[in-house]
């Protein structure tokens, strides 16, 4: 996955809990997204994105469409 594939999907994930309208969540993929669409974005953004999501992943509540976006993200900023 490149960095055009994560905005892609962050897109996704604010779409998605738009249309169910929560609230949770949605903070996080909005200032994710701001960090990987900036082009100074640094791994050092990215290692802090990667530990967000992380901490997101162990306490948030979600469904499995979500849940499955969320995986691939951290997958992607893991590397």
């Amino acid at each position: 996955m490149n960095i055009q594939k994560a905005i892609e999907i962050l897109i996704e994930l604010i779409d998605l809990v738009e249309r169910k309208n929560k609230s949770q969540g949605k903070e996080l993929y909005k200032s994710a997204l701001d960090v990987l669409k900036n082009e100074n974005c640094s791994n050092i953004d990215l290692e802090l994105l990667y530990r967000n999501f992380c901490g997101y992943l162990a306490h948030g509540e979600f469904d499995e469409e979500e849940y499955q976006k969320m995986l691939q993200l951290i997958s992607f900023l893991k590397k």
